[in-house]
């Protein structure tokens, strides 16, 4: 019976030593303070246009468009456009006459048109980086020729001295017609492993 108590002071001793010796281990507390300064996005989107109000066959016109990285953080960019002819009666026409485009532009070679539709530019821009312009004009083709019965309407008329041929132009077709092109931008910043690659 002895040696059992003894045996059970023995474990109490050795309890309360492990117990008192976790509170004896020496201790440490370091911090570490660093300060993260996020990068600047900005970007700029500009279009060098004037609408012409005698629009005629043969006549360009300046509308350059591009992007401009203001900020530090390298961008990436994409563009699409859409376009229509109206009459000024509020008919929609074709874009085309005749197998050819009457509104004609042409689209940089560093726009690169995806399947999904956006012509995405292939280089990556850093500040201060100007994108090549998008589109830099316009021109109404040099060929295109009214209609009788759907741009104007003809008369010839019996005068004193001979004949005299009037034509007015009509509501229906390209005379008097207004073009609308509509550029749409989106720039985002890019990812450092992003690289635009041609299909």
């Amino acid at each position: 019976m002895k040696n059992k108590k003894a045996l059970v002071a023995i474990a109490l001793v050795a309890l309360i030593g492990v117990v008192g010796g976790s509170w004896a281990y020496y201790t440490s507390n370091t911090k570490f303070t660093g300060e993260f300064t996020t990068g600047t996005y900005s970007t700029s989107i500009t279009e060098e246009f004037e609408s012409p109000d005698n629009w005629t066959p043969g006549t360009t016109t300046k509308k350059k468009i591009n992007v401009a990285n203001r900020g530090s953080v390298p961008i990436v960019t994409r563009a699409k456009y859409t376009e229509k002819w109206v009459s000024s009666n509020g008919t929609q026409l074709s874009l085309e006459r005749n197998g050819r485009r009457v509104a004609q532009f042409t689209v940089g070679s560093k726009w690169i048109k995806a399947t999904d539709g956006w012509y995405y530019y292939e280089d990556t821009l850093t500040a201060p980086e100007e994108s090549q312009d998008f589109i830099s004009s316009v021109t109404f083709d040099k060929n295109f020729e009214l209609q009788e019965g759907v741009d104007i309407h003809c008369e010839t008329n019996t005068t004193a001295t001979g004949q005299e041929s009037v034509c007015t132009s009509l509501d229906t077709g390209y005379a008097g017609a207004t073009y609308t092109l509509v550029v749409t931008i989106e720039t985002i910043q890019a990812d450092a492993a992003w690289k635009y690659t041609r299909a």
